[in-house]
């Protein structure tokens, strides 16, 4: 396996140092029986077709890959490789199923929170009827990403769009008390002003008057425990 991987590895030095065609070619003609080592020399023909913008091989080598090797972490790299491709070219027919199949394959692994929000953001950008439950899914599934003050946000908005206030304050109110620093939560705090949410009982109480679906999530939702300083001043350690 060993000698497999290094073998493979002189192709992907090669495409690394940009020597792409030199690279395509050999890791196209070589033969190793390492199952790891193949998923690794296939990612790259994938990678190498990617750079030349030959969509019909990336697509023909994925394939591959995915029919030899359907749950290699080098799947998942070639999955999230072209889907960024076709995001960066706003082909959210192409990419959307793509990033779907990182989270859905591959649920444990650290990408999946990201792929889940590409494809969560792409619906609520359309504003697609099950956008909302999709932002819901991205907080309920992964309530550490680096997303999550997004998703409170973008459903506090569809919350504002569809009049339920209350809901919209109860996840406005939410985005600050969790991520108090973020950027989101300032575009919150934006909105909780126009919504006056100092007056009215359902402001003062805001997750009690919220919809049920609104509600529910934001009572269940793990969202991680963090120091919470009472200012900013340094203390001891800092």
């Amino acid at each position: 396996p060993e000698r497999d991987t290094a073998l493979v590895k002189l192709g992907v030095a090669d495409y690394l140092q940009k020597r792409t065609p030199q690279a395509q070619r050999y890791l196209s003609t070589l033969t190793v029986d390492a199952l790891e080592a193949d998923a690794e020399r296939l990612h790259y023909l994938v990678l190498c077709a990617r750079r030349g913008n030959d969509r019909d091989a990336a697509q023909a080598n994925l394939e591959e890959l995915t029919r030899r090797y359907p749950d290699s972490p080098w799947r998942l790299r070639s999955l999230v490789a072209i889907a960024d491709s076709f995001l960066v070219e706003n082909q959210f027919e192409v990419y959307e199923p793509l990033y779907r199949s990182c989270y859905e394959v591959f649920p444990t692994d650290r990408a999946a929170s990201g792929c889940h929000w590409k494809v969560a953001a792409g619906h609520y950008l359309r504003r697609a009827p099950d956008a909302a439950a999709l932002l819901r899914e991205h907080l309920e599934r992964y309530p550490a990403s680096e997303d999550s003050p997004a998703a409170l946000y973008f459903l506090g908005r569809l919350a504002q769009d569809a009049s339920d206030t209350a809901s919209a304050r109860a996840l406005y109110g939410s985005l600050r008390r969790e991520f108090p620093n973020h950027y989101h939560a300032e575009l919150a705090q934006d909105r909780m002003t126009e919504l006056n949410a100092s007056t009215g009982a359902d402001a003062l109480r805001p997750v009690a008057f919220a919809q049920p679906a609104a509600a529910t999530m934001l009572r269940n939702v793990a969202f991680p425990e963090r120091l919470r300083a009472r200012s900013f001043e340094p203390n001891a350690m800092g």
